[in-house]
Protein backbone atom coordinates (compact mmCIF):
# COMPACT_ATOMS: atom_id res chain seq x y z
CA UNK A 1 0.00 0.00 0.00
CA UNK A 2 0.94 3.62 -0.93
CA UNK A 3 1.91 6.36 2.20
CA UNK A 4 1.01 9.85 1.44
CA UNK A 5 4.42 10.90 1.70
CA UNK A 6 5.05 8.41 -1.31
CA UNK A 7 2.16 9.27 -3.55
CA UNK A 8 3.12 13.23 -2.80
CA UNK A 9 6.33 12.91 -3.51
CA UNK A 10 6.17 10.47 -6.74
CA UNK A 11 3.88 13.07 -8.28
CA UNK A 12 6.32 15.86 -7.54
CA UNK A 13 9.32 14.20 -9.23
CA UNK A 14 6.47 13.52 -12.45
CA UNK A 15 5.92 17.82 -12.53
CA UNK A 16 9.66 17.91 -12.35
CA UNK A 17 10.55 15.68 -14.94
CA UNK A 18 7.46 16.91 -17.25
CA UNK A 19 8.44 20.64 -16.18
CA UNK A 20 11.66 21.52 -15.78
CA UNK A 21 12.28 20.95 -19.65
CA UNK A 22 9.48 22.90 -20.68
CA UNK A 23 10.60 26.11 -18.34
CA UNK A 24 13.96 25.86 -20.05
CA UNK A 25 12.73 25.51 -23.79
CA UNK A 26 9.30 26.28 -23.71
CA UNK A 27 9.25 27.08 -27.69
CA UNK A 28 10.42 23.09 -28.44
CA UNK A 29 7.87 21.53 -26.02
CA UNK A 30 4.68 23.37 -26.93
CA UNK A 31 5.88 22.63 -30.14
CA UNK A 32 5.64 18.72 -29.20
CA UNK A 33 2.54 19.12 -26.75
CA UNK A 34 1.13 20.23 -30.33
CA UNK A 35 2.09 17.32 -31.41
CA UNK A 36 1.14 15.19 -29.05
CA UNK A 37 -2.19 16.75 -28.35
CA UNK A 38 -2.87 16.51 -32.13
CA UNK A 39 -3.40 12.52 -32.29
CA UNK A 40 -6.78 11.62 -30.30
CA UNK A 41 -5.86 8.26 -29.76
CA UNK A 42 -2.87 9.46 -27.87
CA UNK A 43 -5.02 11.84 -26.12
CA UNK A 44 -7.40 8.82 -24.91
CA UNK A 45 -4.36 6.52 -24.14
CA UNK A 46 -3.13 9.58 -21.67
CA UNK A 47 -6.71 9.75 -20.38
CA UNK A 48 -6.58 6.15 -19.56
CA UNK A 49 -3.35 6.65 -18.14
CA UNK A 50 -4.27 9.77 -15.78
CA UNK A 51 -7.81 7.48 -14.33
CA UNK A 52 -5.14 4.77 -13.34
CA UNK A 53 -3.07 7.73 -11.61
CA UNK A 54 -6.17 8.87 -10.11
CA UNK A 55 -7.24 5.53 -8.60
CA UNK A 56 -3.96 4.64 -7.05
CA UNK A 57 -4.15 8.23 -5.16
CA UNK A 58 -8.12 7.33 -4.18
CA UNK A 59 -7.28 4.21 -3.53
CA UNK A 60 -5.02 5.97 -0.74
CA UNK A 61 -7.44 7.78 0.59
CA UNK A 62 -10.77 8.93 -0.73
CA UNK A 63 -12.18 10.95 2.20
CA UNK A 64 -11.82 14.18 2.95
CA UNK A 65 -10.06 15.00 6.20
CA UNK A 66 -9.29 18.11 8.49
CA UNK A 67 -5.80 17.60 8.27
CA UNK A 68 -3.03 17.89 5.77
CA UNK A 69 -3.87 14.55 4.25
CA UNK A 70 -6.89 15.84 2.62
CA UNK A 71 -4.52 16.93 -0.47
CA UNK A 72 -4.71 13.07 -1.47
CA UNK A 73 -8.40 12.62 -2.22
CA UNK A 74 -8.10 16.57 -3.70
CA UNK A 75 -4.94 15.43 -6.72
CA UNK A 76 -6.72 12.50 -6.93
CA UNK A 77 -9.98 13.56 -7.85
CA UNK A 78 -8.82 16.61 -9.48
CA UNK A 79 -6.36 13.95 -11.85
CA UNK A 80 -9.64 11.85 -12.28
CA UNK A 81 -11.38 14.74 -13.83
CA UNK A 82 -8.81 15.57 -15.91
CA UNK A 83 -8.49 11.92 -16.97
CA UNK A 84 -12.13 11.62 -18.07
CA UNK A 85 -12.20 15.08 -20.01
CA UNK A 86 -9.27 13.51 -22.03
CA UNK A 87 -11.16 10.33 -22.76
CA UNK A 88 -14.69 11.91 -23.46
CA UNK A 89 -13.46 14.95 -25.05
CA UNK A 90 -9.96 14.45 -26.96
CA UNK A 91 -10.55 17.54 -29.43
CA UNK A 92 -11.15 19.77 -26.46
CA UNK A 93 -7.62 19.17 -25.20
CA UNK A 94 -6.15 20.25 -28.53
CA UNK A 95 -8.35 23.51 -29.11
CA UNK A 96 -7.43 24.65 -25.29
CA UNK A 97 -3.35 23.98 -26.13
CA UNK A 98 -4.01 26.46 -29.11
CA UNK A 99 -4.94 28.94 -27.13
CA UNK A 100 -2.84 28.14 -24.14
CA UNK A 101 0.22 26.92 -25.65
CA UNK A 102 2.32 30.29 -26.22
CA UNK A 103 5.89 30.25 -25.17
CA UNK A 104 5.02 32.87 -22.28
CA UNK A 105 2.35 30.84 -20.92
CA UNK A 106 4.39 27.64 -20.89
CA UNK A 107 6.78 29.48 -19.65
CA UNK A 108 4.44 30.55 -16.54
CA UNK A 109 2.40 26.81 -16.02
CA UNK A 110 5.73 25.44 -15.68
CA UNK A 111 7.15 28.10 -12.79
CA UNK A 112 3.82 27.04 -11.35
CA UNK A 113 4.05 23.41 -11.54
CA UNK A 114 7.81 23.42 -10.24
CA UNK A 115 7.08 25.61 -7.17
CA UNK A 116 3.79 23.03 -6.88
CA UNK A 117 6.26 20.19 -6.76
CA UNK A 118 9.11 21.63 -3.98
CA UNK A 119 5.31 22.79 -2.12
CA UNK A 120 4.06 18.89 -2.31
CA UNK A 121 7.78 17.85 -1.40
CA UNK A 122 7.42 19.94 1.84
CA UNK A 123 4.43 18.55 2.78
CA UNK A 124 5.02 15.44 2.48
CA UNK A 125 8.16 16.01 4.62
CA UNK A 126 7.55 18.32 7.19
CA UNK A 127 3.28 18.13 7.46
CA UNK A 128 2.49 14.71 7.50
CA UNK A 129 5.74 13.26 8.62
CA UNK A 130 4.96 8.90 9.97
CA UNK A 131 1.44 9.29 8.68
CA UNK A 132 0.62 6.28 7.40
CA UNK A 133 -2.55 4.54 6.04
CA UNK A 134 -4.01 1.71 7.42
CA UNK A 135 -6.22 -0.37 4.81
CA UNK A 136 -8.38 -2.99 6.16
Amino acid sequence: MFTHEFLLIALAIMYLVLYLPALLNPKRFSKAMKNLLGDENTVRILGAIMLIVSMIFLSAQYKFSSDWATIIPILGWLIFIKGIAFVWWPKMTKKVWKKMGNETTVSLISLLAIVIAVALCYVAKELLPGYEIIAG
